[in-house]
């Protein structure tokens, strides 16, 4: 006489349970809807952290989840109740500025501005218009896309050394340049522009924090002059600074290898709900850790949350600093930022990157996909 609800991470095996029921006349049973991995999405996932969450009926939202939560995790520390209000987005300024630029690090604007006639500066925005409406004085316009192409069927990968070798040179850079990379609304522009840095073995290159706004918000003026580099030749080192996991790397780590992988897309294309690749979903064996969720993006600038925050959160997710880990997202770009900050802030000792990220995988029909959260 009982309600029986059938579920299961999707729909399948439930419904063919269903059919079978109600075959034997059951009248009784139903199938959850999406299954238990739409549940955990829709309600057990707390409202800020889904897509779309906005203040509108947030106190509704959160009574409702916190309700949810005790009901069917009551295993789990509740979350607090009733907060007075929703707590302002934390973050922390992690400048090293060092006296020199010897390895990869963060600085500030005002080291920027400090030094600004002993370094070169890469704007990093992808659009030209913006560069072109306001820029830090002698700032360089790099947009990610000028350090990729395509390679073999899977785009947006990074150029070859002598080629990325050779467009650093000619904005002025040898070996012995310090570079800082800044941005606009993303971080991963100039960590990306970081990395190919390292991939050639340069090591006095940093990331500004704040990016645009930050500068602006401490009162420094931008510019709409340009300057043209003068060419230097530079010559890479023998061995990249970048650890990268190559898709037979990440097919034996999906299979049950030692490295964990780190999908870093919004929880929407992890789960398959949105996709703009050949496949939707994410590598098996995979976990989710939204980029974004390691920042914070404020009136003040962009800046990368707290570090003990964030250390407890990756610990949480199952990762530790002496275990490989490998980062991917959908090409690779936002995937740079999470190894910036794993590998130079949270000092992860085995941090690769996987450049073909979910393009390339999805590209591969011989290959499994799951979909779902995880």
């Amino acid at each position: 006489q009982r309600l029986v609800v059938l579920c299961s991470n999707g729909m399948t095996h439930p419904a063919q349970a269903w059919v079978e029921l109600v075959r034997r006349g059951r009248t009784n049973v139903r199938v959850l809807e999406d299954g238990l991995d739409g549940f955990v999405r829709e309600v057990l996932t707390p409202p800020s952290l889904r897509p779309g969450a906005s203040d509108a009926n947030s106190a509704a939202a959160l009574a409702a989840f916190q309700s949810a939560r005790a009901l069917f995790l009551p295993h789990q520390v509740p979350a607090p109740t009733q907060p007075a209000t929703k707590p302002p987005a934390t973050f922390a300024r992690l400048a090293t500025d060092p006296a020199q630029l010897e390895s990869p690090t963060i600085v500030s604007t005002t080291w920027v501005a400090q030094h600004a006639a002993d370094i070169v500066v890469i704007d990093t925005r992808d659009k030209a218009e913006d560069f072109a409406a306001g820029h830090l004085l002698g700032a360089l316009h790099v947009p990610t896309k000028h350090l990729r192409g395509q390679r073999g069927d899977v785009a947006d990968e990074l150029l070859p050394r002598a080629e990325l070798a050779a467009k650093i040179g000619a904005l002025g850079i040898d070996a012995d340049t310090a570079v800082v990379a800044y941005g606009g609304e993303r971080l991963q522009d100039p960590t990306h522009f970081a990395l190919v840095m390292i991939h050639l073995g340069h090591a006095k290159v940093a990331v500004m924090e704040g990016g645009v706004k930050g500068w602006q918000a401490e009162g420094r003026a931008l510019v709409v002059d340009t300057r043209t580099a003068v060419a230097k030749t530079y010559t890479a080192s023998a061995h990249s600074g970048v650890a990268f996991a190559e898709l037979a790397d990440v097919q034996a780590a999906s299979a049950g290898g030692a490295p964990l992988i780190v999908d870093v897309r919004p929880a929407d294309a992890f789960c398959g709900d949105v996709s703009t690749e050949a496949r939707a979903g994410h590598i098996p064996r995979s976990l989710n850790r939204p980029y974004t969720a390691d920042i914070a993006t404020l009136d003040a600038g962009i800046f990368w949350r707290s570090p003990a925050d964030l250390e407890r959160e990756f610990a949480a997710l199952g990762l530790s600093k002496d275990q490989p880990v490998i980062v991917t997202c959908r090409t690779g770009h936002q995937a740079s930022q999470s190894w910036f900050l794993m590998r130079y802030v949270l000092g992860y000792r085995d941090v690769r990157w996987y450049d073909g990220s979910w393009k390339e995988w999805a590209l591969r029909s011989e290959l499994p996909v799951e979909t779902g959260s995880r």
